[in-house]
């Protein structure tokens, strides 16, 4: 038996071991490769959270890959996720200090999340570091249309073109930004030189329908919304906006088409199983419409519009203190459109609860209490039932002057001339009461609230005679 030193021995021992390490970070290598290159695959399968696993794996074993980090930027992207998609980038950018590739991405996500800022910041140094880069201009477009500085924007689009003579994504973002100004014509221009460069665009066709809806032109915007439908068919943003257009065109069976489409592409969407229950209640089904506005409750419950659906059909239903309770709720919500404020203050005031139907009229107000409502009908409707909420907490000068105000936009609002009479009723005021009385019998001769004003101004204007001769009598 041979003796071996010991130094010979601990030699032997440590070159062992430092074999087996190395082979063992090898066989980890070699393993994360294999999980990288599925991750590839997937990706242009387009399987993005099968993809995810898979390079996240190949991180684990071999966290030195710029390329690996990039491409799990890009699979978060995909994905929607932009701030873990974020992370993904710097990482690769701390492997690889030159990567702008990986830059661009950061910048990009930094708008998508709402931080232009940053996303300006980076771009300029990314412009120093490479001066002839087209996109970092491009892409502050985007930044500095969602700061609210078009003038900028455009500058932007302009710098652009002295690198590069044309580029879709360039007219899409400063079309974006002229929406927002509502130079309508120029916008449309724009997108259209989106598609001459680039016929599959995506969402193009989409904005420029909005732009015609805008605009007024519904038959237009319908007819591009089809054609974005046909182009990119799951995409739910332009079926939504499809159903909408079609709902306010009055054809609702079509809409409600549009809308159950949406659903089967994403049965959790809210908004859908609200509209859904608007137009059941509108046909009178309350049943199914009830269903639709639980639903979406269940869902999305700070969604505008859902509890005062359910407020309506508790009031159909004799529920008044269930609708009271919807009707707080919804008040807590924000965003309900013009439409739905007005039905909102139309319910309070039912349901008597006149400051409510104040509040919900503020956000259509100005800082000078005036309506910011464009639309004829929709103003005397706000002035309306401002008016005779503020006759009901006994705001009697204001409430008058908003119900007359109503008159001015539509003369012939029954509603409005009824709480007139009603209003010089309270203060005693018989002349004016017999003036909008008669106007009422004009406007509206077979209402059923001419009889009781008739007999209410009777009973004053007796009571008015009675107090003059008992006057007469005690002075004689």
């Amino acid at each position: 038996m041979v003796h071996w030193p010991i130094e010979v021995i601990g030699f032997t021992a440590v070159f062992s071991c430092r074999i087996k390490n190395a082979w063992a970070l090898m066989s980890d290598w070699f393993e994360a490769e294999q999980h990288a290159e599925k991750a590839h695959r997937l990706a242009e399968a387009g399987q993005w959270e099968q993809a995810y696993d898979e390079l996240s794996i190949a991180l684990r074993h071999n966290p030195h890959k710029p390329e690996w980090h990039y491409g799990l930027g890009m699979t978060l992207d995909a994905m929607e996720r932009y701030e873990e998609a974020i992370e993904s980038y710097e990482r690769a950018v701390n492997l690889s200090p030159d990567d702008t590739e990986s830059m661009m991405c950061i910048a990009v996500d930094y708008i998508r999340i709402g931080k232009p800022r940053r996303a300006i910041t980076l771009l300029e140094n990314i412009e120093q570091t490479e001066p002839g880069n087209e996109a970092t201009y491009c892409q502050r477009i985007a930044a500095y249309t969602q700061l609210g500085d078009h003038d900028k924007a455009e500058e932007m689009f302009y710098l652009a073109r002295q690198i590069e003579d044309e580029c879709p994504i360039c007219y899409d973002f400063l079309a974006q930004s002229l929406s927002y100004r509502s130079e309508f014509k120029r916008a449309i221009w724009c997108w259209q030189q989106t598609l001459r460069l680039d016929p599959s665009y995506p969402g193009v066709r989409g904005n420029l329908a909005r732009i015609h809806m805008r605009m007024g032109n519904q038959e237009r915007a319908r007819r591009l919304f089809l054609r974005q439908l046909r182009v990119e068919p799951g995409d739910l943003d332009t079926l939504l906006q499809l159903a909408y257009l079609l709902i306010d065109m009055g054809y609702d069976s079509e809409g409600s088409e549009k809308l159950r489409q949406a659903l089967e592409l994403d049965p959790t969407l809210a908004e859908a199983h609200a509209e859904l229950g608007q137009l059941a209640l509108k046909r009178g089904h309350v049943d199914a419409a009830e269903r639709r506005f639980k639903r979406a409750k269940r869902l999305d419950p700070q969604r505008p519009g859902i509890f005062l659906g359910l407020a309506i059909i508790a009031q159909k239903r004799g529920k008044l203190d269930e609708a009271r309770k919807h009707m707080l709720a919804e008040l807590e919500n924000i965003g309900q459109s013009v439409e739905q404020l007005l039905d909102m203050t139309r319910l309070f005031i039912e349901l008597n609860l006149p400051e409510e139907a104040l509040d919900a009229l503020i956000t259509l107000e100005n800082s000078t209490g005036d309506y910011v409502i464009s639309d004829p009908s929709q103003l005397a409707h706000a002035c309306l039932y401002g008016g005779i909420a503020r006759l009901q907490i006994h705001d009697t000068d204001r409430g008058i002057a908003s119900l007359k105000h109503c008159l001015q936009t539509k003369p012939d609002n029954a509603q409005a001339i009824r709480n007139l009479t009603l209003a010089y009723l309270e203060m005693n005021d018989l002349t004016r009461a017999r003036a909008w009385l008669r106007r009422l019998r004009q406007v509206a001769p077979h209402s059923d609230e001419i009889t009781p004003l008739i007999h209410r101004l009777r009973q004053l204007t007796l009571k008015e005679w009675w107090t003059a001769i008992k006057a007469k009598f005690v002075k004689g």
